[in-house]
């Protein structure tokens, strides 16, 4: 005789923590893209994901030197960039900064719809432990 196996995935498995994370890191950056896009570009207008991360790691395709607005990851001192971000703007470490910039901004964008996609099967094959600690459905 064959027994039925439930298809729950536990929720307290590392399994199903860690993918709430997840989930959770790709809203956060869903939501700092919305509030932030309007900083970035100066329109009052959604930013694709890739652009909105070339933006924050000032990787754009304009010069470090005269961005409309600077990264937040880069100092600004009296509106300028200080000297030494300007030294390193002309350096070998912007030609390797830059590509992989955009080879990561370019291949984040499908994980994180990826993320949100199965987000919604995760949530429904995740199960509810009940006070006993049985694991049942979710109603």
């Amino acid at each position: 005789r064959r027994l039925k196996k439930r298809l729950l995935l536990s929720p307290n498995t590392s399994i199903a923590v860690s993918w709430k994370y997840l989930t959770i890191a790709c809203v956060a950056l869903e939501i700092s893209q919305i509030v932030m896009a309007p900083m970035l570009s100066g329109e009052m207008k959604k930013m694709p994901l890739d652009e909105f991360l070339l933006r924050i790691l000032n990787a754009s395709s304009k010069n470090l030197a005269s961005s409309a607005a600077p990264s937040i990851f880069v100092p600004v001192i009296n509106g300028n960039l200080s000297s030494s971000i300007s030294r390193m703007a002309s350096s070998s470490w912007e030609q390797v900064w830059i590509p992989t910039v955009r080879i990561l901004a370019t291949a984040l964008v499908p994980i994180v719809k990826a993320i949100f996609f199965l987000d919604v099967f995760v949530t429904f094959f995740t199960g509810e432990l009940t006070s006993s600690g049985k694991l049942v459905a979710k109603p």
